[in-house]
């Protein structure tokens, strides 16, 4: 990859930047697209909240299954 090194009053600019912007020469021309490096490494994982009673449910090991096949012929049924 090749690498362009830019004025630093330029660099300031998109170092501030925090969306994506297009890059234009002067006659307004798009020569390029920037996007910012998004850092992620303060951001705490989400993960969706399960109640007792849905992990519950879903750990019944007697719960009837279905192949696809059934599951096909039923919506086809309807």
């Amino acid at each position: 990859m090749s690498r362009i090194f830019l004025d630093a009053n330029l660099a300031q600019q998109l170092h501030n930047m925090r969306t994506p912007a297009e890059l234009c020469d002067p006659s307004g021309q798009v020569v390029g697209r920037f996007v910012p490096l998004v850092n992620l490494s303060d951001c705490e994982p989400v993960s969706p909240e399960v109640s007792e009673e849905e992990l519950d449910l879903r750990s019944q090991a007697d719960r009837k299954r279905y192949s696809t096949s059934e599951v096909l012929a039923d919506v086809r049924s309807l």
